[in-house]
This record gives C-alpha cells, sequence and structure tokens, in this order.
C-alpha cells in the first residue's frame, strides 16, 4: 500500500506542477514572438499596398522580416496565445486593395482600417475571420457590393464600412450573426430595400443605413426591435407611412432619424411609447397633419426637428411645466404653422434658458446648420456615432411659415441660445430690445418680415454675434455702430428704406433719425421766407424792387433745384445699394 502511494505522489505533484506553471508557459510563448504564419500574412498585407513613407511616417515602416510582429506598430497580440488579435491602421494613408492574406489571422477580434486609400471591393474570405468581434473599415473607396460573409461572422458585433462606394442591392440575409449590436454603412450608394431579415439581430442596438438611395417602406419588425435605440435612415428614397403600430410600450428608441425621404402620413402619437426618445428628425418629408404637442409629455426630448413638411395650424404645447424642458434644437421651418409665436413655448425651453461654454468644434456651421453627435459604449468599447446627441448650443427655427403678431419678450429669457431663426413670416412691431441679453447668441434671422422701428442699441451687446440678416422689413433710423455691429455688411439690411448709417451707402447727415422728418417743414419755412421778402421789395419801387425779387427769386428757385438734385442723387445711389 505504501507503494502504491509511493507510484501515485509523483504523478499527482506533476500534474500540480505543471498547472502552476501553464500561465508562465504560455507568457513565455508569447513573448518568443508572434506566430510565423501571421508574420508572413501581415508582411504579405505589407507587400500589397503602397504608403509614402517618406511624406508621412506609416505605422507600416516598423513591420520588418524576422521581428516580433507583436511590437509592430498598430498590431496587438494575445497575452496567452501570441495570436494576432487586433490590427489598428487608422489613417495610416495605406493605398491599395485589401489582400487576401490578411484574411488568413483567423484569431482576429479587432480590424480597425478606417481613413485609409483602399479601393477595390470586400473579398468574400473575409468570412475566414470567425472570432472577429469589431470591423471599421470606414472613409475608403471601397467598392462592389457588402459580402454577405460579413453578416454571418458568429462573433462580430460592431460592423462599419460607411463613407465608401459601396453598392448593390440589400439581400435578405441567411444566418444573420445574433451577436450583431452595431452597424454603419451609412454614405454609400446601396439601394434596394431593407431587408426584413435585419430584425433577426435582436440584440442590434445601432443601425445607421443614411445616405444611401434604399426604397420602398420601413420593415415594421424593425421598429419593434427590442434592443434597438439608435435608428438613422436618413437621405434615403423610403416612401410609405410609419404605420401607428409599429411602436410597442417596450419601444427603447432614443433617435429617430427618418429626414430626407419620401415618407408621408402623420406622426404617430404611439410614439409616446418611446419614453426614451431624445431625438426626432422628420424633416424634408411629407408629413402632413398638426403640431404633434403630445411630444412635450416625452420628458427627455431633446431634439425636434419637423422642417419642409406640411404640418399646418398653430404651434401649442401641454399645459405641463416640464413640457420641453430639455430641448435644444426646436427646427419648425418651411411649414404651414400659423398664428402668434408660441410665446409660452419659450417660457417652457429651460435647457435654453441657461448659458454655458460651448465646444469650438460643436459650433453652428456656417451655413446656419448643426451637427449633433452621441458616442455609445458597446461591451466596453466606446464608439463615436457621428450626427446623433451630445450638443452643447441650442437652435430654434421657425422660418419660412405664417407666424404672425409680435416678438414677444419672453424670448429674452433664452440666454443660451446660439441662434434664433424667425424670417420669412409676417411678424410686426419693434425687434425686442431684450433681445440685448442673449449673451450666447451667434446667428440671428429676422429678415422677410414687417417689423418696423429702429435697430435697438442694445443689440450690439451680443459681442458673440457672427451672422445678422435684418432685410426687408420696415425698420428705421440709424444702424447701430459697435462691436459685432461693425463687422456686418450691407446685405443684412437690404429693403429697409428707412435706415440709413455705416455699411449702407445712404447717410444720417449730422441728423439723428428722430429729427430727420423734419426737412419737409424746414423747406416750406424757407420758401415762405422768400416770398415774403420778394412782397416787400415790391413796396420800394418799381426798379430797385423788380431787381431785388429776381435776384431772391433766382435763388430760391436755385435752392430747390439743387435739393431735388442731391435728393436724386442720393435715391440713385440707394437704388445702386438696392442691387448689390
Amino acid at each position: 500500500m505504501a507503494m502504491a502511494l509511493f507510484d501515485r505522489a509523483p504523478r499527482s505533484l506533476l500534474l500540480t506542477v505543471i498547472m502552476l506553471l501553464l500561465p508562465f508557459l504560455r507568457a513565455a510563448a508569447a513573448a518568443a514572438g508572434c506566430l510565423p504564419s501571421e508574420r508572413s500574412s501581415l508582411l504579405g498585407l505589407k507587400h500589397g499596398v503602397s504608403f509614402d513613407a517618406q511624406r508621412r511616417r506609416s505605422p507600416l515602416v516598423s513591420w520588418k522580416p524576422g521581428s516580433n510582429c507583436c511590437d509592430w506598430e498598430g498590431v496587438s497580440c494575445d497575452s496567452e496565445s501570441g495570436h494576432v488579435a487586433g490590427l489598428n491602421l487608422t489613417n495610416a494613408a495605406i493605398k491599395g486593395k485589401l489582400s487576401g492574406s490578411l484574411f488568413n489571422l483567423t484569431h482576429l477580434v479587432s480590424l480597425d482600417l478606417h481613413s485609409n486609400l483602399l479601393t477595390d471591393t470586400i473579398p468574400a474570405s473575409i468570412g475566414n475571420l470567425t472570432r472577429l468581434k469589431f470591423l471599421d473599415l470606414s472613409n475608403n473607396s471601397l467598392s462592389g457590393s457588402v459580402p454577405d460573409s460579413l453578416f454571418n461572422l458568429p462573433a462580430l458585433e460592431s460592423l462599419v464600412l460607411s463613407e465608401n462606394q459601396l453598392a448593390g442591392e440589400f439581400k435578405e440575409f441567411s444566418n444573420l450573426s445574433t451577436s450583431l449590436s452595431y452597424v454603419d454603412l451609412s454614405n454609400n450608394q446601396l439601394r434596394g430595400h431593407i431587408p426584413r431579415s435585419v430584425c433577426e439581430a435582436r440584440g442590434l442596438e445601432v443601425l445607421d443605413l443614411s445616405g444611401n438611395s434604399l426604397s420602398g417602406p420601413i420593415p415594421s419588425c424593425l421598429l419593434r426591435s427590442p434592443a434597438l435605440y439608435v435608428l438613422n435612415l436618413r437621405g434615403n428614397q423610403l416612401q410609405g407611412a410609419v404605420d401607428p403600430q409599429h411602436f410597442n410600450r417596450g419601444c427603447m428608441l432614443e433617435a429617430l432619424i427618418l429626414s430626407d425621404n419620401h415618407l408621408e402620413g402623420p406622426v404617430s402619437q404611439n410614439l409616446k411609447n418611446c419614453r426614451s426618445l431624445e431625438v426626432l428628425d422628420v424633416g424634408n418629408n411629407r408629413i402632413v397633419g398638426t403640431f404633434p404637442s403630445w411630444l412635450g409629455e416625452m420628458v427627455n426630448i431633446s431634439v425636434v426637428i419637423l422642417r419642409r413638411n406640411s404640418f399646418r395650424g398653430p404651434v401649442e404645447i401641454g399645459e405641463s411645466l416640464t413640457s420641453f424642458s430639455k430641448l435644444q434644437i426646436f427646427d419648425l421651418s418651411s411649414n404651414h404653422f400659423n398664428g402668434d409665436l408660441p410665446s409660452e413655448c419659450f417660457d417652457s425651453f429651460i435647457s435654453m434658458v441657461n448659458s454655458s461654454a460651448v465646444d469650438p468644434l460643436d459650433s453652428i456651421t456656417s451655413d446656419g446648420g448643426y451637427n449633433y453627435e452621441l458616442t455609445v459604449k458597446i461591451n466596453g468599447y466606446a464608439i463615436n456615432f457621428a450626427r446623433m446627441l451630445a450638443i452643447s448650443y441650442t437652435f430654434v427655427d421657425f422660418s419660412s411659415n405664417n407666424f404672425q403678431g409680435d416678438i414677444h419678450e419672453v424670448i429674452g429669457k433664452l440666454h443660451g441660445l446660439y441662434s434664433l431663426n424667425l424670417s420669412r413670416n409676417s411678424l410686426i412691431g419693434n425687434i425686442p430690445s431684450i433681445i440685448g441679453n442673449m449673451g450666447r447668441l451667434e446667428r440671428l434671422d429676422l429678415s422677410g418680415n414687417h417689423l418696423w422701428g429702429e435697430i435697438p442699441q442694445e443689440l450690439t451687446s451680443l459681442t458673440f454675434l457672427a451672422f445678422l440678416n435684418l432685410s426687408s422689413n420696415k425698420l428705421m433710423g440709424r444702424i447701430p455702430q459697435n462691436n459685432q455691429f461693425n463687422t456686418f455688411t450691407n446685405r443684412s439690411y437690404l429693403d429697409n428704406e428707412g435706415l440709413c448709417g455705416s455699411p449702407l451707402s445712404k447717410q444720417c447727415g449730422n441728423l439723428s433719425p428722430n429729427t430727420s422728418s423734419i426737412l419737409p417743414s424746414e423747406t416750406s419755412d424757407d420758401s415762405s421766407s422768400s416770398t415774403d421778402i420778394i412782397v416787400i421789395a415790391l413796396f420800394f419801387g418799381v426798379g430797385f424792387g423788380v431787381g431785388v425779387a429776381t435776384i431772391l427769386v433766382l435763388q430760391n428757385v436755385k435752392q430747390r433745384f439743387w435739393k431735388k438734385a442731391k435728393c436724386c442723387q442720393y435715391l440713385a445711389s440707394y437704388e445702386t445699394f438696392v442691387d448689390v
């Protein structure tokens, strides 16, 4: 029995030692360098593309035969097995085709080649990367169709192929990876219908197919997807109405972007089931109906874009004090809304009341547009989803409607507002001087209305104001001269006959705008005085009187002619200014 114990002891002891040494053996294997076959595949990738090592340092410069590829720039290896697990060659000016040798790296988990000069098609052999979780080939010049094998990768979680020249029709997917959670195929040339089989990815959280030529209806199952919280179908040719039954009570949507399509019908009130909704963009479609005031019940709503549709009627919001309290972008432009400006809206815009510092990279674009971003996290990996949320400025656009009445002074409460556009309506009255308190305002457009009176001097307090348009109104008086107002051209004031002063060619002279109206009475006094002198002169004798009268009459005629000539000269110059 003692011998038996002795025989078993060495074997159990050996097994224990092996188990203890196994992590160190693996680490030693990894430290020894990557596998020769994988080094060869990476060198094959290097030789299959071109890069300018002199003009711009490329990570590929460090890739040399005989060296440990796990130490190469852009390459990461698994700490236990030593296999190449990650390849990151972003923005490296790599030009050429995707080499087939790349897809021999079957232990790759992450492949990121975005922002290069890659051309040609995506090889079907990419389906060999069965362990791949993250793939980003965006911002290249890849063409051809999207290989079916991509969607069948069993471990794939994130697929980003945006900003390429991929074309062809979407096909119904077979064996779609159930692990897919993030798909971005935006800004390509894809066409055809959105396949219903995309709904088989039950874990899909973000889907961006914007900027393509997709047509047909939006699959109803897609809007009922249990995990989907970002859907961007902007800039396609999608048609039909959004079925009110599409939005279930379990809707998880945070951003719904359907702008620049051919969608019809009203905005479904069932959208209230998406309680987490932050962004609603249905601009530039064929949407009809009245203003969806129930949106104010959605406590997280931050972006509402209804521009360029066929909405009608007055804009009314709910009586709740929290209605639209988080709103930051509100665009109702180019519809058929009417009635008075919704002053109660401005009272509710709590997020626009507070002024905060703005990131220069998030500022309003030069054409008056706006960008918005959202950073999403998938399994601990931060992914920037462009054009979504995380905006640090506010934007209100009610332009090109039929709003009437005055601009209410309550608008002056919006100290955090960065852009206000009320142009091309039928607004009347004075420009409220309290707008001068909106210290963050960068853009102000009140053109194409019936506003009258003087431009408030208080507007010169807007030291961030970079764009101003007050043209085509009935404004009068001297244009304020201070701070940003010294930078605006005459285009900011066109078609306001009563305005004068720089930068207009019409000058105010030494008279203030309030006293310019007395000029006609001065002329009448001159004429009356001259006439009195003529009558008196006639009493002093025919010869002397006629002589004096003749001189005075000629002086009076000359004075009137000079004033008329000056007037015509001014009018001519003003007409020239208007044509600019």
